[in-house]
């Protein structure tokens, strides 16, 4: 079952509703993109028993920033996840560290963390992750990645399985 409510506005407090309710257990793809939905939604999202079926999750353009992308690394009940896509939310590279750090992602196949100003030391943290071993698809659009982090997508043992990666506006 599929759940798109993309632009909205249903804010913390929406994204609040349906983590709480027991009609979305058989849910596996959801679309909360442009909604407002800031950390305190994500949190709601991320600890919610009822979302443990999400494959895939679009949560793009809301402003979670950091603390978002952290408990979302942290969800045992995102396991399941094969396709993220968080584009324009702010993690910066501290986002993308949490993310590339968490075992929980291991299950991805397909992450977009376009415009979210990850740089350099967010890309290391995506290649050098065994966690993201499964990616065949990375987009990396407008994040300041420099010769750097170009290096360590080049040089990543872990990212082998990819066949599509975006590195544009960089």
């Amino acid at each position: 079952f599929a759940l798109d409510l993309g632009g909205n506005g249903i804010g913390d407090e929406g994204a609040k509703a349906l983590a709480t309710s027991p009609h979305m257990t058989q849910l596996t793809s959801l679309n909360l993109g442009f909604n407002d939905i800031g950390e305190t939604g994500v949190h709601a999202l991320a600890s919610s028993v009822h979302l443990t079926q999400l494959t895939s999750l679009y949560l793009g353009y809301n402003d979670i920033e950091y603390g978002g992308a952290k408990a979302l690394a942290a969800s045992p009940h995102m396991t399941l996840l094969t396709s993220l896509d968080l584009e324009g939310n702010e993690l910066g590279g501290q986002g993308a560290q949490a993310l590339a750090a968490s075992p929980h992602m291991a299950h991805l196949t397909s992450m977009s963390l376009m415009y979210n100003g990850i740089g350099d030391e967010g890309v290391k943290a995506l290649a050098t992750s065994p966690h993201m071993a499964h990616l065949t698809s990375l987009i990396l659009t407008g994040n300041n990645i420099g010769y750097e982090g170009m290096m360590a997508l080049a040089a990543s043992p872990h990212l082998a399985q990819l066949t599509s990666l975006n590195l544009c506006s960089n």
